[in-house]
């Protein structure tokens, strides 16, 4: 029983690394909706958006919204659904995320559209594509057949104003009229001539225009700023973007800026031993922890249009003021909120000491390890069940709890503009990583969906700036490290036996080898045996 437990397990593996048949549902309730009023008139959407994603779209009836409603936020079985306008309108903001606007043909001059809504924590890869897929319909000839079928005249981002509707919309064509003539003088004949009748060209309605959708679930106002801090030390500024003409289109991949000839592969970041600043995209920047410094993990910021939004991990107080300071060699903008990515229970020394005006948002799951510390929090905190989503200015910040993985509650953060993803301390490039706290077989479950985001850029809890290879590389080695432990497990050896004999020596060159490994095996062995192998 326990080797074809195990067998099992290891299948289970192999088959994550290959790509998944991933699954969205769509919810309807056919009487409380004038879009998708039976289920024939569903299947032509959900069809038409399973060929355009390759990927199966199935649909779920509901006898009532408030069912429906329980599926798409509470047990998150459907992932994308249509609510009526006052079911929608009698529920928090926040509630649902704003995948896209509808305006049919019997009511055009309606002022805001109708919405298509998509549940808290869909993956950010998902929810483009659907919203790309929905809003350039009208240009695939299928798609504008079952727009017409749907007696649809366009579908739209959400959040439009009145008039950014209006412009929108296609224009119901002119009827030109014929001049009246004026009569011929009496002396003179007339001469009738038979003018064709004027021919009215109907054109297919336009596509709505490109533009970023306003996907704005939570927006906090941000708070007087303070005094303005004393001038930083001068310092070599992070690297200038490309001139205009070379920036890449939306969507696109930003290149990597070549480094000048005496610079390092970190640019500067001023007084301070425990950071080095890298430019990551535009208002996005990387702080990578230095060798020697107080920060043992990875942060990042996004510069805003009042103030700096920035992430990361043990925090101590040096760290904290350290990633202050390199925040001030880019932005004299203050540090407003901070997303702390997981907390480790017993470490009372880090993630308490931040800044007066700085508030932290995290999972409900590290509320509740910080919250059970010897320590009080003393500052206010923001923390969230499935997913959260932040608008900066003209940047999206996506928040998503992973749950258990690296802790018990670890957060991705994902930037959809620029496709930069922050993973903390789930990824660790050419490192064995800190696993003290982990849960094997959840965080290799996490490590597979991070590799689906599809993300460009990586700032990992520890290494450089990376692709989505150094997630498959980590994740070979996780898979490698804990398939070895398992054999042990099946052979029945002790963890004292598994410690003294283990050994991967194709990752001895890795980061924390010697330091790590041991503590990995030892958490992997018990965290196996208890919630595994019972």
């Amino acid at each position: 029983m326990l080797q074809s437990r195990i067998s099992l397990f290891l299948l289970l593996m192999l088959l994550i690394a290959l790509p998944a048949h991933a699954k969205i549902t769509f919810g309807v309730v056919t009487s409380a909706n004038s879009l998708l009023w039976s289920e024939k008139q569903a299947g032509f959407l959900t069809n038409y958006l399973a060929n355009q994603l390759a990927e199966e779209v199935s649909v779920q009836t509901f006898s009532s919204e408030k069912t429906l409603h329980a599926w798409l936020s509470r047990y998150r079985l459907v992932d994308v659904a249509i609510l009526s306008d006052s079911y929608l309108a009698s529920q928090a903001p926040g509630e649902f995320f704003p995948l896209a606007g509808y305006v049919l043909r019997q009511s055009p001059q309606k002022t805001s559209p109708e919405l298509i809504v998509a549940r808290q924590g869909l993956n950010p890869w998902q929810l483009q594509k659907l919203q790309k897929i929905l809003f350039t319909m009208g240009d695939n000839p299928t798609g504008l057949n079952i727009l017409n079928e749907l007696q649809v005249l366009a579908i739209v981002p959400p959040g439009l104003s009145p008039k950014e509707l209006a412009d929108l919309l296609p224009k119901a064509p002119e009827i030109p009229t014929e001049p009246k003539s004026e009569p011929a003088p009496a002396t003179e004949p007339t001469l009738a001539i038979k003018t064709p009748e004027p021919q009215i060209l109907v054109t297919a309605p336009p596509a709505p225009a490109s533009r970023p959708p306003e996907t704005a679930i939570v927006h906090v106002e941000p708070s007087p700023p303070p005094a303005k801090p004393a001038a930083p030390a001068p310092v070599v500024k992070p690297p200038v973007p490309p001139e205009e003409r070379d920036l890449p289109r939306q969507g696109e991949a930003l290149m990597e800026i070549p480094r000048g000839k005496n610079e390092t592969d970190r640019t500067a970041s001023g007084t301070q031993a425990s950071y080095r600043v890298e430019w990551v995209a535009d208002e996005v920047y990387a702080a990578l922890s230095s060798p020697g410094g107080s920060a043992t993990s990875n942060a990042f910021f996004v510069v805003g249009p009042e103030y700096v939004v920035a992430g990361g991990a043990h925090m101590t107080k040096q760290a904290v003021d350290d990633l202050v300071t390199a925040i001030r060699t880019v932005t004299p903008k203050p540090l407003r909120y901070f997303i702390l990515a997981h907390h480790h229970i017993g470490y009372s020394h880090i993630d308490f000491d931040f800044p007066a005006g700085v508030d932290l948002i995290i999972s409900w799951q590290t509320w509740k390890a910080m919250d059970d510390e010897i320590r009080e929090v003393n500052r206010p905190i923001l923390f969230f069940s499935d997913g959260l989503t932040l608008k900066l200015g003209e940047r999206t910040i996506i928040l998503t709890n992973m749950g258990r993985a690296h802790t018990e509650g670890d957060t991705l953060v994902f930037l959809p503009e620029s496709e930069v993803l922050f993973t903390s301390d789930l990824v660790y490039v050419k490192s064995v990583g800190y696993m003290g706290d982990g849960h094997m077989e959840d965080w290799l479950l996490t490590l597979e969906f991070i590799e689906r985001l599809g993300a460009r850029k990586i700032i990992p809890g520890f290494g450089p700036i990376s692709s989505t290879d150094e997630i498959v590389r980590f994740k070979d080695f996780f898979r490698e490290m804990v398939t070895a432990v398992l054999k042990h497990l099946e052979r029945g050896d002790s963890l004292e036996q598994t410690l003294r004999t283990f050994s991967l020596p194709e990752y001895r060159n890795y980061n924390g080898y010697d330091q790590f490994l041991r503590l990995n095996v030892r958490r992997a062995y018990l965290d196996l045996k208890e919630n595994f192998l019972k």
